[in-house]
């Protein structure tokens, strides 16, 4: 992760006056601080460079539309509750952004205070109250979600995220006092505490500050963190009430999950028998294929179909605190996935099972240990492993011997329709739209995930009218644009006339 360097800029951010859609996609993507602001034209508002944060922001930056579920419709008082939240949100950012062009110009005074939530009724300002955030608080708090609610922001920025000397800079303009007060918030911060787990500095020797997934989706959208996190299961339980008959994968993939299946089932029954002679063996499984593929839904649903919880075990669960500490951490969570009728999913699994030069430095050789304990833990667990990696992510096969491997390919034309047909069932879609969803399946090029994205897309920016075929067109452009793709003309123009 590239921090941003504010040591490196010398523009003053009143240049914050032009609008970013302007400039050529590859000068956005990237371009050092100072060199894009040079480019711009003063006259115009900042918020015309960064874009207000709306509601559809504020739906992204909830993990990709994951956190309302997949057929969740947006009612108006939801809209509106968006709207609040998404005000509250910008007056933090711009009091952020206050902050930046004070110390960008050499000005050295007291950070100035946070905006006065009080009374003001949104998911964001519920937290600052309900923790009793302070103002170092609130700003780690504001840093770590701008990646997410203002991501074109981060462009002009020059870097993807804010790390620990970030905040350093702007509490203290480089005074080592003030860097002094913000180790002292760093041992203190209700942020911070295990025990709330809303942030967390991910990294070494300047960490970035990351907010976690539930309290992403809390302080955007209101949900609240998940309760199936438990304080005995490094692990959280999910249930995204999918079924088997919710899944669109392709006729090779389904049946390498029903291979899955059967070999469980087969490996209880020669367990039962065995059971005076040997320990029981489990089953390893690696799902590898496409970002947005349905992975992790297609494990949750395996995991169901043979009456197990679904556990997922993220990096930031495990890793961090040292080799011991991440080993206990490990051995502890099988020992509960045992003990609670638990099938493991590890996603993204190239954390936890890339490859590690066996001759490189001694951080090299402490990720080899855990690998080697990961792999261990892994072919002598009597239950269910699913191992979820990106396509091209390599694994480590000296340590790692999958007893079963399922691809997810990217969708074809088909199966894109399906997904669509599926999605858009219970939406509220106007007849032309319809009518263009084979169009839709077979010309746009797009993952499960990224139809649903560009379904949730359109359907905020109806606000409650039916959605029509350009709300679709731009929910699909929006969704390609996270990868640095977009709809040409060209296919627009046929799309428009199929």
């Amino acid at each position: 992760m590239r921090s941003v360097d504010f040591t490196n800029v010398s523009v003053n951010l009143d240049l914050f006056k032009s609008a970013i859609a302007e400039l050529p996609k590859g000068e956005k993507a990237g371009a050092p601080f100072a060199t894009t602001l040079q480019k711009v034209s003063d006259g115009k508002s900042y918020q015309q460079l960064t874009g207000r944060v709306d509601e559809r922001a504020l739906i992204t930056a909830a993990s990709g539309m994951s956190a309302l579920g997949t057929t969740q419709s947006i009612s108006a008082e939801f809209e509106e509750q968006l709207q609040v939240n998404g005000a509250v949100l910008q007056a933090e950012l711009d009091w952020m952004l206050g902050l930046v062009q004070q110390r960008v110009n050499g000005d050295r005074k007291p950070i100035a205070n946070p905006p006065d939530l009080s009374g003001v009724s949104s998911p964001y300002a519920a937290l600052v109250r309900n923790a009793g955030l302070d103002t170092f608080d609130r700003l780690a708090l504001i840093l770590s979600l701008a990646p997410h609610i203002k991501p074109s922001l981060m462009n002009v920025l020059g870097g993807d995220c804010f790390s620990l000397g970030s905040m350093k800079l702007l509490v203290g303009g480089g005074d080592v006092t003030a860097n002094l007060g913000i180790d002292k918030w760093r041992d203190c911060s209700a942020l911070l505490d295990p025990a709330n787990r809303i942030m967390e500095l991910v990294g070494d020797p300047d960490p970035w500050l990351k907010i976690t997934d539930d309290y992403r989706a809390m302080v955007t959208i209101g949900k609240l963190p998940s309760d199936n996190r438990r304080a005995n299961m490094p692990a959280i339980k999910i249930d995204t009430g999918m079924t088997w008959d919710d899944l669109v994968v392709s006729y090779q993939t389904e049946q390498e999950l029903r291979e899955v299946i059967v070999a469980v089932k087969n490996q209880d029954l020669l367990d039962k028998r065995m059971a005076a002679y040997a320990q029981s063996k489990g089953t390893s499984v690696l799902m590898q294929g496409t970002n947005g593929t349905g992975k992790r839904v297609a494990a949750e649903v395996v995991a169901k179909e043979l009456g197990l919880d679904p556990y997922l075990v993220k990096s930031e669960e495990i890793l961090g605190g040292g080799i011991e500490r991440a080993i206990e951490r490990l051995e502890h969570l099988f020992t509960r996935a045992r003990q609670q009728n638990a099938a493991l999913i590890f996603d993204p699994g190239e954390s936890f099972i890339g490859t590690v030069d066996t001759r490189g430095s001694a951080g090299d050789k402490i990720e080899m240990a855990l690998r080697d304990c990961l792999a261990r833990l892994i072919a002598s667990h009597p239950g269910l492993v699913i191992v979820i990696n990106r396509a091209g992510g390599g694994y480590d096969g000296r340590a790692f011997n999958f007893d079963k491997v399922v691809h997810f390919p990217y969708p074809s034309g088909d199966e894109r329709q399906k997904i669509w047909t599926q999605f858009l069932e219970n939406k509220n879609v106007d007849e032309q739209a319809r009518t263009k969803i084979p169009l839709l399946g077979r010309m746009i090029e797009l993952t499960q995930s990224e139809i649903v994205f560009a379904i949730h897309y359109a359907e905020v920016a109806a606000k409650g009218a039916p959605i029509d075929i350009e709300m679709l067109f731009r929910g699909c452009n929006e969704a390609m644009r996270k990868h640095e793709r977009g709809l040409s003309g060209d296919t627009l123009n046929r799309l428009r006339a199929g």
